[in-house]
C-alpha cells in the first residue's frame, strides 16, 4: 500500500468540483444563486451548445470591489458567514467558497466586476484553476462570470456529458426554476443567440406562469395558500388533467430556495392521491417558508435537498392545504338544492350533504397591452323540465338525460354538457362510504352458500398468511386449508351477488406487493380499491334516469368527484359555448 501523503492544490480544488459541478446545469444553478444573493434584479444569460462551449451570467447586483474579486476565487472564502452559528440560520441561496474556484477549476473562467456605478472595474481569467490575468474593465455595477470549455482538463468527466441537446434542456430546466421563483426578477435566457425564457417583475404570478410553462399549462392552474403551526405554504396547483409522466413539473422553493425536496414532493403526490393515475405526475409551483432555524439545507453538497427538523408536521401540514385547495377549486359537480329523490336500486352512499360550486375556468386576455387574467362568465342556462324529475323544477346540479353505450352517463348542466363514466363514478362513491365505514369498524360480511377453495403457490401462501387479519376487517372469512390451499367462507356486504373467485384471484395476484412492510395504509387502500372495483356498477349496464340522477347526487357529495380510486378521470365536460361555436349559433 502507498504511504499516505498530502494531495496538491489543484487536485483539491478538482475533487471540490466533482462536488459542485455535476454539469453545465450545476455551474448555471450557483452562478444564479450568487448574483441573487448580490441583489440582482436583472440577470441574463447565454449558453452554447448546451453549457459544454459557454454559459455567461451577467447581472445589476452589488458586485464585487477589486481585492474582493481575488479572495472570491480562493477556496473557503464567502461573504455570507462569519461565524459557526449562522451555518444554524443560512437565510442566503450560496455561502460555499468552493462555487468559483470550483468552477474556475475545471474550465476557462472569466470574472468581471464592479462595485459601484462609476464604469470601473476589474476583470479576472483562469484556466483549470491557474490565474492567468488580472486587469482593470470597464462596466456598470454588477457582475459577469463567463465559463467556457467545461472540463476542457477533465476529459473523463466530459465524456460523461449528455448530448448537447440534453444539456441544454436541463439548463432551460435550470433557468425556468428561478424564473417561476423569483416573481420580482427579470430573466433573460438565450441558448446559441436565440432567446429561450423572458420575465419581466411588472407581469402578474399567473401570467409568469404561462410565459415560462406555456398558455395552457397555465390556463388550467389556480392559486392556492395556506399556513398552519409555523409552516406556510402558496403557490399554484395544476388540474389533474395536466399531469405528466415524471416528476419534473413540480417545482418546489423552500424560504425561497429551489429544491427537490423527496418529503415534498411526497407530500404533493399525497395530496393529489386520488386524483391521478399511478405512474403520473401533477403540475405544480410550491412556495414552502418557515423558519430558516427549523431546517438544515448544509445535507446535500449543492444544496438540492434539505431536511426538517419536525419533518413529519411539515409534511402533514403541506398535504392538508394542498388537499383543502385542490378539493375546494376542483369540484364540477353541484349538490341540489332540492331533496335527494327517494332510494333507487344502485347501492347509495351515507355521506354528509356537502355544498360546492362550479370552479369558473381561467381564460387567457390575448389584448397586447393586458397580459393579464381573468374569469370567463357563462349565462345560466336553465334545463328543460322532464315531467318525472324527481328533483322538480328548480335545482342547480347536473340533470341526467340519457346513457351512450350503457356505459356514459350524459347529464346537462347551467353551463353545458357533462359525460360521466356510471362504473369510475360508481367506484368513488363507494370508495368514500368504504373509508367511512372502515373508521367505524370492520366491514360487513356476507357468508357464502357453498365455501370457496384456492390452491396458491408457496410465496402467495404465506403472504396470504400475513395478511388474514387485515382481510378480516374488510370482511373476508378466509383460513389456511392444509398445504397452499385456502378456503373463503365469506365477503364483504358489498361483493354480494360477485364472483368471488376473481376478487381473491386480484388481491392473490397482488400479495406480492401487499407485504406488512409495505405499511398499513397502502394495504387498506389496494384492499379498497379492489372492492370498488368489482362492487360498482359495471360498463354496460342499463341505468334508468332516476338512478342516474341518484349516482349524480351521491358524486356531488363526495370529496373527490373528478376521479376514480385509482385516479383515472370519471367526467368530462363540454361547454355551453363550445357547443355553440361547433353549430354556429355564436
Amino acid at each position: 500500500m502507498a504511504s499516505i501523503r498530502l494531495l496538491s492544490e489543484q487536485l483539491i480544488n478538482r475533487i471540490a468540483a466533482g462536488e459542485v459541478v455535476e454539469r453545465p446545469a450545476s455551474v448555471l444553478k450557483e452562478l444564479l444563486e450568487n448574483s441573487l444573493d448580490a441583489g440582482a434584479t436583472r440577470i441574463e444569460i447565454e449558453a452554447q451548445a448546451g453549457g459544454r462551449r459557454l454559459i455567461m451570467v451577467s447581472d445589476d447586483g452589488l458586485g464585487m470591489p477589486p481585492d474582493d474579486m481575488l479572495l472570491a476565487v480562493e477556496r473557503h472564502a464567502t461573504s455570507k458567514l462569519s461565524e459557526d452559528t449562522d451555518l444554524l440560520r443560512i437565510d442566503t441561496l450560496g455561502f460555499r467558497g468552493e462555487a468559483l474556484p470550483s468552477i474556475g477549476a475545471v474550465s476557462r473562467m472569466t470574472l468581471t466586476s464592479a462595485s459601484d456605478s462609476k464604469g470601473l472595474g476589474r476583470r479576472v481569467r483562469l484556466s483549470g484553476g491557474k490565474m492567468l490575468a488580472v486587469e482593470e474593465a470597464s462596466r456598470g455595477q454588477g457582475t459577469t462570470v463567463e465559463v467556457r470549455d467545461l472540463f476542457f482538463n477533465v476529459p473523463a468527466r466530459r465524456k460523461f456529458l449528455k448530448s448537447a441537446q440534453t444539456e441544454a434542456a436541463h439548463l432551460a430546466e435550470m433557468a425556468q426554476r428561478y424564473a417561476l421563483g423569483r416573481p420580482e426578477l427579470r430573466l433573460i435566457y438565450k441558448h446559441n443567440s436565440q432567446q429561450v425564457i423572458a420575465t419581466s417583475p411588472s407581469e402578474k404570478p399567473l401570467a409568469r406562469v404561462a410565459r415560462v410553462l406555456g398558455r395552457e399549462t397555465a390556463k388550467k392552474m389556480f392559486p392556492f395558500e395556506g399556513s398552519y403551526a409555523g409552516v406556510s405554504l402558496s403557490g399554484f396547483l395544476g388540474r389533474p388533467e395536466i399531469d405528466r409522466s415524471r416528476a419534473r413539473a413540480i417545482y418546489i422553493y423552500v424560504n425561497g430556495r429551489p429544491v427537490m425536496d423527496r418529503l415534498l414532493t411526497r407530500a404533493v403526490m399525497e395530496a393529489y392521491r386520488g386524483r391521478l393515475m399511478t405512474g403520473r405526475y401533477p403540475v405544480a409551483i410550491i412556495f414552502l417558508t418557515v423558519d430558516p432555524e427549523v431546517v438544515d439545507i448544509n445535507v446535500h453538497p449543492a444544496k438540492a435537498e434539505v431536511r426538517f427538523r419536525q419533518p413529519g408536521q411539515v409534511m402533514q401540514v403541506s398535504v392538508n392545504i394542498m388537499s383543502q385547495a385542490l378539493n375546494k377549486e376542483h369540484r364540477p359537480l353541484v349538490s341540489p338544492i332540492k331533496s335527494p329523490p327517494p332510494p333507487v336500486p344502485y347501492p347509495a352512499v351515507n355521506s354528509a350533504f356537502f355544498k360546492s360550486s362550479v370552479a369558473e375556468p381561467l381564460a387567457w386576455n390575448e389584448e397586447a397591452d393586458r397580459k393579464t387574467w381573468r374569469p370567463e362568465v357563462h349565462a345560466p342556462h336553465p334545463p328543460a323540465a322532464r315531467p318525472d324529475d324527481v328533483f322538480e323544477t328548480e335545482r342547480h346540479g347536473l340533470r341526467a338525460i340519457g346513457a351512450l353505450f350503457r356505459t356514459y352517463i350524459l347529464a346537462q348542466g347551467p353551463d353545458g354538457l357533462y359525460i360521466i363514466d356510471q362504473h369510475a363514478a360508481h367506484e368513488r362513491i363507494l370508495f368514500e362510504r368504504l373509508q367511512t365505514e372502515m373508521a367505524a369498524g370492520p366491514l360487513n360480511s356476507q357468508q357464502l352458500l357453498i365455501p370457496v377453495t384456492f390452491e396458491v403457490t408457496p410465496t402467495q401462501a404465506v403472504g396470504l398468511e400475513g395478511l388474514l387479519a387485515e382481510l378480516s376487517r374488510f370482511g373476508f372469512d378466509l383460513e389456511p386449508f392444509g398445504g397452499q390451499t385456502f378456503v373463503l367462507r365469506a365477503i364483504p356486504a358489498v361483493l354480494t351477488g360477485r364472483d368471488p373467485h376473481k376478487v381473491m384471484g386480484e388481491i392473490i395476484d397482488e400479495v406480492d406487493t401487499l407485504r406488512p412492510d409495505a405499511g398499513l395504509a397502502r394495504i387498506e387502500e389496494a384492499f379498497m380499491q379492489t372492492l370498488c372495483c368489482h362492487g360498482s356498477i359495471r360498463a354496460g349496464h342499463e341505468m334508468t334516469l332516476e338512478e342516474m340522477d341518484q349516482l349524480l347526487t351521491d358524486l356531488s357529495q363526495a370529496k373527490i368527484s373528478t376521479h376514480c380510486p385509482h385516479g383515472r378521470p370519471l367526467i368530462y365536460h363540454i361547454d355551453l359555448k363550445e357547443l355553440e361555436k361547433k353549430f354556429r349559433r355564436i
